[in-house]
């Protein structure tokens, strides 16, 4: 997939392979260490910087059922894509055609193959299913998904509910048609987004966003899995990010494009944390001084950093009773982001100047951090204000506010993924335009 998130600027390598399996291959990785250190041994074709030593790392223990979820929804996502109910009267069954019985569909795949939705339990069917067709590849068969098998009843629900198509339909057919791929995008004219990890220290929520259609570079905390403090303020954190950036887009297999005035556009952003550091580094990544231009940045739920006391705040490694690894890092690395924030003074553009930042776009979550002991969050101080704080800095800061749901720790989880994936790829793209303008 070359819609990749590039951890870091450092990497040698440019492709990732991944290999899948059955899920009871990963449910057996998950529970043997031996099994992980040899995975993790076999790894080929990348880079190590930046990543921990084998035994170091974590695998999820519920990585099987993580996967499984997250591969289901992307492949009724993709069906969706291809249905009629998305065609808007061009073709409407270039992708999808329902067909009314089993000769029908043996007259009709050709290449493709068969989507199945049963209509009554199946326990002796053969999951891999094959129908006779005449001159059809691999020996004259032809594919046959049982989808209720594949995707599981509540993904086949929302395939029903957004796709008319699979709506009291039994048999359809799924063209063997050549379509749009991430590599598409990668290659296109879109400008590559930078993606600034959360105040967590990892970009692992980015990983699980729906395509962006653009190129999309991630960076996370390169001290998360080693758990020590980062040397230095947000303003350091952001300049070591900067020449990280600068080194990736001097690569000769960057993407790259030029706008009218010479300059190499790229956009940033970041939820929470991601977003001030999007700030600092578009005041360091000077114009004058390099070929790069920030054309934008997009904030997702970044709060105005406010001034309060610590004393009462859970101190790292606290409350780790429970917690895997990861979660106690994250903790620990969430510790020293507020360290961070608390100190850091927004960068500021004179009168000459201001003309040089970039727009800036603010995704805001609707709801609020359910109260603990009585007290409200910290990233909620400024919830009512429909700029999270920010005018104190400039009334004029963000060109648009757009609201996604769920509340500041939970807009990345699973059940509001599309939403804030379509919000995400229409702010880039509504930044980018603006660009042109």
């Amino acid at each position: 997939m070359r819609e990749e998130i590039r951890e870091d600027s450092h990497r040698s390598g440019r492709f990732v392979t991944y290999a899948l399996s059955r899920k009871s291959v990963i449910d057996m990785i998950g529970k043997n260490r031996s099994l992980q250190a040899k995975m993790g041994a076999q790894r080929s074709g990348m880079g190590t910087y930046g990543l921990p030593p084998v035994a170091k790392r974590v695998f999820r223990p519920d990585m099987g059922n993580l996967l499984l979820k997250m591969m289901r929804r992307r492949a009724v996502d993709a069906l969706i894509e291809r249905s009629s109910s998305r065609r808007e009267g061009k073709d409407l069954h270039k992708f999808i055609m329902p067909v009314g019985s089993w000769e029908d569909a043996a007259r009709s795949v050709a290449g493709g193959a068969v989507l199945y939705i049963p209509t009554e339990p199946t326990e002796d069917m053969n999951n891999y299913a094959t129908l006779d067709v005449e001159n059809a590849n691999y020996g004259n068969k032809v594919a046959v998904h049982d989808l209720l098998f594949l995707l599981g009843e509540s993904e086949v629900e929302r395939l029903k509910t957004e796709a008319e198509d699979f709506r009291d339909q039994e048999l359809l057919i799924l063209k063997n048609h050549r379509s749009e791929s991430p590599a598409d995008w990668q290659t296109g004219k879109a400008v590559p987004v930078f993606l600034l990890h959360d105040g967590g220290g990892t970009t692992f929520s980015y990983h699980c966003l729906e395509p962006l259609k653009r190129p999309v570079y991630g960076i996370y905390n390169p001290n998360f899995h080693t758990g020590e403090p980062f040397d230095g303020g947000l303003k350091d954190m952001a300049k070591l990010y900067t020449r990280w950036i600068i080194e990736t887009v001097e690569k000769p297999d960057f993407p790259r494009q030029y706008n009218s005035d010479g300059k190499i556009p790229i956009l940033l952003g970041g939820w929470s944390m991601g977003g001030h550091l999007s700030l600092e580094i578009a005041k360091q990544l000077n114009p004058e001084d390099t070929e790069i231009r920030v054309i934008g940045i997009l904030m997702v739920d970044t709060v105005y950093p406010l001034k309060y006391s610590s004393n009462n705040r859970r101190r790292p490694g606290e409350g780790a009773e429970g917690r895997n690894k990861n979660q106690i890092l994250a903790d620990i690395a969430m510790a020293d982001a507020r360290r961070m924030i608390q100190s850091w003074d927004p960068p500021v553009w004179d009168e000459d100047s201001i003309g040089e930042r970039p727009r800036i776009s603010l995704l805001r979550a609707k709801e609020a951090v359910p109260f603990k002991d009585g007290e409200k969050n910290l990233v909620d101080m400024s919830r009512e204000e429909r700029n999270l704080g920010w005018d104190s800095y400039d009334k004029n800061l963000f060109s648009e506010v757009v609201d996604i749901d769920g509340h500041h720790f939970e807009v990345f989880a699973f059940k509001f993924i599309e939403d804030i994936s379509e919000k995400m790829r229409e702010s880039l793209d509504g930044l980018e335009r603006a660009s042109r303008s």
